[in-house]
């Protein structure tokens, strides 16, 4: 499946319950990643031909229906029940295997570069590994100051930072590979930060003005 990012808006209150009890930001990501799925799932029953989508229903029932299955969603439903003391929650984006594109188009690096541009790679350490490190919290002065960052750049702009043959070499997760021409490859690269970028923009811009922090995650 690789390697899939996720961030949700919190607010101080919230922010401060997860440091207090940090095993509560791994059941706010197993929630999160649920409800993510389940819309994806739902987005994509809707874009199939009726015949197909009630094959597609059958074979979802056949897994929601097995032990392992049952099993998955009682420690998702107890996740649930533990983040009633959290209040209200905002929706999560997902950004899928795109974060890493994303943040080579914002500092032209792999790795951090010490900038609010760095936001994807960084923040503070809430909770246990999730296999790619911990989720991770920002308060609102650092989504306030990745907002800024985001909204200083465009699509056009990033997209024209972006070289196949460069990223490779850099080390770049989540790049097209396989058959095919590089320039193919570059597009598609390309295709992504156009539609990941303005969600993540625009979401960011969203929990800034609210006052927010954020919590991100990879796994």
């Amino acid at each position: 499946m690789g390697m899939i990012f996720g961030l949700v808006g919190v607010t101080h209150d919230q922010a401060e319950t997860l440091r207090a009890d940090p095993v509560l930001a791994n059941d706010l990501v197993t929630v999160a990643q649920e409800e993510g799925h389940d819309a994806h799932h739902k987005a994509f029953l809707e874009r199939l031909p009726l015949e197909k989508r009630q094959q597609a229903e059958e074979r979802r029932a056949a897994i929601e229906n097995s032990p392992q299955h049952q099993e998955y969603r009682k420690l998702v439903d107890e996740a649930r029940s533990k983040l009633s003391r959290l209040g209200a929650l905002e929706s999560a984006l997902n950004l899928e295997k795109s974060w890493h594109i994303l943040h080579y188009a914002f500092t032209g690096d792999v790795g951090p570069v010490g900038s609010p541009g760095d936001a994807l790679l960084s923040g503070e350490g809430v909770g246990d590994d999730m296999g790619y490190g911990p989720p991770r919290l920002f308060d609102s002065k650092s989504t306030q100051a990745f907002a800024d960052f985001l909204a200083r750049h465009t699509v056009e702009e990033l997209n024209a930072r972006l070289n196949y043959s460069a990223m490779m070499a850099a080390g770049v997760y989540g790049l097209p590979m396989g058959q095919g021409l590089e320039a193919e490859f570059e597009e598609g690269i390309r295709r992504e930060v156009a539609s990941y970028f303005p969600q993540l923009r625009d979401y960011v811009a969203t929990m800034a003005s609210k006052g927010n922090g954020l919590l991100m995650w990879l796994t």
